[in-house]
């Protein structure tokens, strides 16, 4: 069936990877990544689509902040 045209949607996006792949990456290279993952996702679906995007690094690793 037809999406109602007056209808609400939603979709989230997840961009993630194991311990495995940040190891020995530095901060910045770590924060490019997400960059780079949120610039794609922009260009995809348009910045005006986005309601929120935020990092957040496992409390496991090295960086425990929520940016």
């Amino acid at each position: 069936r037809a999406v109602r045209k007056d209808a609400i949607v939603m979709c989230q996006c997840l961009i993630t990877s194991d311990q495995g792949f940040f190891e020995g990456m530095t901060s910045e290279e770590q924060d490019r990544f997400f960059q780079e993952g949120y610039t794609f996702i922009k260009d995809r679906y348009g910045e005006r689509n986005i309601l929120s995007a935020t990092i957040h690094y496992d409390e496991k690793t090295d960086r425990k902040s929520v940016v």
